[in-house]
């Protein structure tokens, strides 16, 4: 046998003796040439720490608590999956911030389920602020919650999604509304919003099952609620305003007297609008509307309260029409009348306001104040019945 050959049959024998290590080798420098790692956490966390895209997804094995007063900082692009029924309790402080081109994602392990792992759980008594920003939550049973606290540790929710939750996001009797949530989209959750003390601005709730469930001290501004399938708001104590809230099942369901209603377009709901009363029999105030095109109501008065909706429009001029989109005492003596003022389809000119306890309507005339541009409204000494 010649020489070559010799070398080429010692070759083929020693690959074959470690096959194994020569497999194992290829597959680290794989893994170190395309950065895949991965970094196993569980139990208690006494220092600060940071959590680097190197090292990432970091697999949340067991419970994890950060301690009070240490602090924990997830770089963008890190990955942070759990396991089956485990959670991340924050006594001290987390800092999240992803960005636009490099999120950071707190997932289930392998499963899609609403439930696959139980969240993250603020518990935080002291310390820094809690950010997250630009941050991805999926399939969690209860994706934020924030408990109870004395001091007001603020916590702070920017340009994030949550999706597929069975609960998004949880607040808590709080002393003030210190969790903001700005630029964030609610999607395919259970529930996206329970309890309260919170503050929204610019956020989306699509194709939730419930939007807003059961809150209070809850503040929206200037977001969009569609297609959600029981609810959009459920609310009471606190203010909407600003919202587009388009084809939901229910629109807004304001509970309490504290909560104000005002400058939303409410349409192509099956209900639009239904109030019910606290207990001292008052009802929230609703101000300048749009509430238009609800398929079975535009509002629906479930409470033995009258109430005036003077300020709102109802995108018609067909009186009819807009009393089979009423329901109210005349529809069922057991709940108090809706009074509205007619406008015309520009929702800028009234025509007349109801009166039904006198069973009459009230013709409106309108004056324009030549120094200040502003119109003003007086009523017409004809008054007509309904």
């Amino acid at each position: 046998m010649s020489q070559l050959a010799l070398l080429l049959n010692s070759i083929v024998v020693y690959f074959m003796k470690n096959l194994k290590s020569v497999v194992l080798t290829i597959i680290f420098v794989i893994s170190s040439f395309y950065g895949i790692s991965q970094t196993q956490v569980g139990g208690t966390i006494n220092a600060h720490a940071t959590w680097s895209k190197a090292k990432s997804p970091y697999v949340i094995s067991s419970n994890v608590t950060l301690s009070s007063g240490k602090q924990l900082i997830i770089e963008p692009g890190v990955k942070v999956q759990f396991a089956a029924g485990t959670k991340m309790t924050i006594k001290g402080s987390l800092i999240a911030n992803g960005n636009a081109s490099d999120s950071i994602a707190f997932t289930s392990i392998s499963a899609t389920d609403k439930d696959s792992w139980s969240g993250i759980e603020i518990s935080s008594a002291e310390g820094l602020a809690i950010n997250f920003d630009y941050c991805k939550f999926l399939y969690a049973s209860s994706a934020l919650n924030k408990n109870f606290s004395l001091s007001a540790v603020p916590v702070s929710i920017k340009n994030s999604s949550f999706r597929s939750n069975e609960t998004a996001l949880t607040g808590v009797l709080s002393l003030t509304k210190n969790m903001t949530v700005e630029n964030c989209s609610f999607k395919d959750n259970t529930y996206a919003i329970t309890q309260g003390f919170m503050t929204f601005n610019n956020c989306m709730f699509d194709k939730n099952v419930n939007g807003l469930y059961q809150t209070l001290q809850i503040d929206v501004l200037n977001s969009v609620f569609a297609n959600n399938s029981q609810i959009a708001l459920n609310a009471g104590i606190g203010t909407v305003e600003g919202c587009l809230v388009d084809n939901n099942n229910i629109g807004i369901k304001a509970y309490t007297n504290g909560l104000t209603v005002s400058n939303n377009s409410i349409t192509n709901n099956n209900i639009g609008l239904i109030l019910e009363a606290a207990l001292d029999g008052t009802v929230p105030p609703v101000t300048n509307n749009q509430i238009c095109d609800n398929t079975t109501y535009n509002v629906k008065n479930n409470s033995s309260t009258n109430v005036e909706l003077f300020t709102n429009c109802f995108c018609s001029t067909d009186s009819a029409n807009i009393e089979t989109k009423i329901y109210d005492g005349l529809d069922d003596s057991s709940f108090g009348l809706i009074d509205y003022t007619l406008f015309d389809e520009d929702c800028f000119t009234p025509v007349y306001k109801t009166d039904k306890l006198q069973n009459k309507i009230i013709y409106l005339s309108i004056e324009k104040d030549t120094q200040t541009g502003s119109f003003k409204l007086y009523p017409n000494p004809t008054k007509n019945d309904l």
